[in-house]
């Protein structure tokens, strides 16, 4: 039996989470209150990747702490956290962009002395 990890997160707005979730194809619950997760005993989140929806063993779950999201999942779930929060940080800028009336044109992988980093490209919208 695997055990589960909480990893603390930067991301703060549920609704650009579950867009996130969403764009990854994941099926997942949203919970006004949090609910127990399913093989972790006492563990409670808000929004919840139901045992089965992308081969988990159990289920994931993103509980808002302080403000913050924690994801909890098994050690050896292959969903990332950091695949997640980078997806997050990518919608926001996206989002954020797109408010001040630019477009989205492209994305690239960019290897830096840090190791790869992601590069978004965008133009002005046409009007």
């Amino acid at each position: 039996m695997s055990s589960f990890r909480t990893y603390e997160t930067e991301m703060t707005e549920q609704d650009t989470l579950c867009k996130v979730l969403t764009e990854q194809q994941l099926k997942f619950t949203v919970h006004p209150q949090p609910v127990k997760l399913k093989g972790w005993g006492s563990a409670l989140a808000e929004i919840v990747i139901p045992k089965g929806a992308h081969g988990n063993l159990a289920d994931i779950g993103f509980a808002k702490v302080d403000g913050r999201f924690r994801m909890i999942r098994a050690d050896d779930d292959h969903l990332s956290a950091k695949l997640i929060e980078r997806e997050y940080a990518v919608r926001k800028t996206k989002d954020l962009a797109g408010a001040n009336g630019m477009r989205f044109v492209s994305r690239e992988a960019v290897k830096t002395d840090r190791g790869f980093q992601t590069k978004l490209i965008f133009e002005p919208r046409s009007n």
